[in-house]
C-alpha cells in the first residue's frame, strides 16, 4: 500500500514545515510536498471566480495566448517535450498563459442534443450530518450534493470535493490546513484535461480558494495539480491510457483556515463517449494546523477512516 504524506507550513515567516509521513518522488506516494524540480514557490493570486478552470477547448487547436482558462489552447508536439521534461506542471511559471497539456479525443454529440458547460459557480454542499467525511459532489454548481449525474457527449461538466464536519479553526488549532486526494475514472468515458501555466491553485483540479479562507490563507498546490497523472509533467501515474487519476495536493500556512463543510477542490471534466464511471477517491489525508491528520479514506492503509462516498457519471 503506497503511503499518503502532508507536509504542513506551520510558519510562512520561519518557512518552518512538518512532515507527517515519509514519501518519495512519485506524487502517488506524496501530498503538499515541494517538487525537487520545482525552483522556487511564490504566493498564489486568488482565483476570485471561486469555480472550477473552463477547460473544454476544442480538440487540435494551436498554442495561441489565452486570456481565460475557458480559451486554453492544447500543446503542440514539440511543447508537449518541453512540458514532459517538468516545465509547465511540476510547478511552471504562474505567470504564463495556461494551456491544455491533456489530448481530449473529438467527440460526437447525440443527435438532437448540443453539448452544455457548467458554470464556475460552486453551490454550498448542504450535507445534513455532523460526521467527517469526504464525498464526490457530481454536480459543484448545484446545491447539495449529486451521487450520480446523466450526461450527453461533449458536455462539459465540474464535479466537487467536499469535506464534511471538519474541525473549526480556533485558537491556531482545527480548520483545514493541507489535503491531497487522487479521483479515479473511466478514461474512455470521460476526461479531466490537466493544465500548464497559470496560478498552481487555478489548474484542474482546481482549489476552492474562495471557500478555503481566501488569499490571506496563503494556499499552495504543490506538485501542481494534474487531470491524470500520466498527462505530461514528469510524474507517472498507473500507465494505464483507459483509466484516470485526477490529483490535488495543497497546503496553507496561512492563519485564516476554514473548517465545517466545505468545497475543497473541483474538478472539471469533458464526457466523450457513452457508458458509466464511478469517480472513486483514493490516497486522501486531510489535516489541520498543527499537522494532526483528520482523515483518510477506507483502503487507503493510514488513520483516522472516514466514510468516503464516489460519484457517478452516466453519459447517454
Amino acid at each position: 500500500m503506497k503511503r499518503v504524506c502532508i507536509v504542513l507550513a506551520l510558519s510562512l515567516a520561519s518557512v518552518a514545515l512538518m512532515a507527517a509521513c515519509g514519501g518519495s518522488d512519485d506524487k502517488n506516494d506524496e501530498s503538499a510536498t515541494p517538487s525537487t524540480g520545482t525552483a522556487s514557490v511564490s504566493t498564489p493570486a486568488p482565483n476570485t471566480g471561486g469555480g472550477s478552470p473552463a477547460v473544454g477547448v476544442t480538440p487540435g487547436a494551436t498554442a495561441e495566448p489565452s486570456t481565460g482558462l475557458g480559451d486554453a489552447p492544447t500543446l503542440t508536439a514539440a511543447d508537449r517535450t518541453l512540458v514532459a521534461d517538468g516545465g509547465g506542471v511540476e510547478g511552471g511559471d504562474p505567470s504564463a498563459p495556461p494551456v491544455v497539456v491533456a489530448t481530449i479525443p473529438p467527440v460526437t454529440p447525440r443527435a438532437g442534443t448540443t453539448p452544455a458547460v457548467d458554470p464556475t459557480e460552486i453551490a454550498p454542499p448542504d450535507v445534513a450530518t455532523a460526521d467527517l467525511a469526504v464525498i464526490v459532489d457530481m454536480d459543484a454548481s448545484k446545491p447539495g450534493i449529486q451521487s450520480s449525474r446523466d450526461l450527453n457527449p461533449g458536455d462539459v461538466f465540474r464535479v466537487a470535493v467536499v469535506v464534511v464536519a471538519a474541525p473549526q479553526f480556533n485558537n491556531d488549532i482545527g480548520g483545514i490546513a493541507a489535503f491531497n486526494f487522487n479521483l479515479n475514472y473511466d478514461k474512455t468515458k470521460i476526461v479531466a484535461p490537466t493544465i500548464a501555466g497559470g496560478a498552481s491553485t487555478s489548474r484542474n483540479p482546481t482549489l476552492n480558494l474562495a471557500g478555503l479562507g481566501g488569499a490571506d490563507a496563503q494556499w499552495q498546490c504543490l506538485p501542481t495539480p494534474e487531470g491524470d497523472l500520466d498527462d505530461p509533467g514528469g510524474t507517472e501515474g498507473d500507465g494505464d491510457p483507459d483509466t484516470g487519476q485526477a490529483y490535488i495536493s495543497c497546503f496553507a500556512p496561512g492563519s485564516q483556515l476554514v473548517g465545517g463543510t466545505v468545497v475543497i477542490a473541483t474538478i472539471e471534466f469533458t464526457a466523450i463517449q457513452k457508458g458509466s464511471t464511478e469517480l472513486k477517491l483514493s490516497e486522501v489525508a486531510v489535516a489541520d494546523a498543527v499537522a494532526l491528520e483528520i482523515a483518510h479514506c477506507p483502503g487507503d492503509g493510514l488513520e483516522p477512516t472516514v466514510p468516503c462516498e464516489s460519484g457517478t457519471a452516466n453519459v447517454k
